[in-house]
């Protein structure tokens, strides 16, 4: 997986519990949801930021403010995906912007999903590709849970775009569409 410039892993429907003949039944536990005060659409209570319009959800994050790596202060939360929370941060001695991935602490303690995240960090920072997010450090939390350090975009994701266009022009998903497919020809052109 390389790191596009849109969010996809939104969480929108949560689930139900069922059971079918000959399996053992387990009590249902309701989730608990949290709504979007800006766009109004609910999430599970774990979704911190809204993946339709980047609203912060729920309580305080134990990341933000901090420095990882004794370079890059944790600045806000940007979104949630499966394997882990993308974060806005800032270098303390450069100044620059960034954003930091952190591998979620489940999953860090995985060692194929490590594997997995550390190929993820590598081959992004190969690539030099302009419709792919360039990727310049790697690291581990001081709670063990693995990060990557890329370069910060800013606008709006295409499920943003969507949430508040609707269906776009045909001219304008073909350009969407051909830098979607730069994007993978020069991933798949490095392997």
């Amino acid at each position: 997986q390389i790191p596009f410039t849109t969010n996809s892993s939104a969480k929108l429907d949560p689930r139900i519990g069922c059971c079918a003949e000959g399996m053992i039944a387990y009590p249902f536990r309701e989730r608990r949801m949290s709504t979007c005060p800006t766009c109004q659409t609910s999430f599970d209570e774990a979704v911190r930021v809204c993946p339709v319009d980047g609203t912060t959800l729920g309580g305080p994050d134990p990341l933000i403010g901090r420095v990882l790596g004794d370079r890059y202060r944790v600045l806000g939360l940007i979104a949630e995906g499966g394997m882990g929370t993308v974060y806005k941060a800032e270098h303390v001695v450069l100044g620059r912007r960034l954003a930091v991935k952190v591998l979620r602490p489940e999953f860090s303690t995985d060692e194929d999903l490590v594997r997995r995240f550390q190929r993820e960090a590598v081959a992004a920072s190969k690539l030099g590709q302009e419709n792919i997010v360039d990727v310049t450090d790697f690291g581990r939390t001081r709670e063990g849970n693995l990060y990557f350090v890329m370069e910060q975009l800013e606008g709006r994701s295409l499920a943003a775009v969507l949430h508040g266009e609707g269906p776009l022009a045909f001219d304008r998903t073909c350009l969407i569409l051909a830098q979607l497919c730069r994007a993978l020809a020069a991933a798949h052109g490095h392997g």
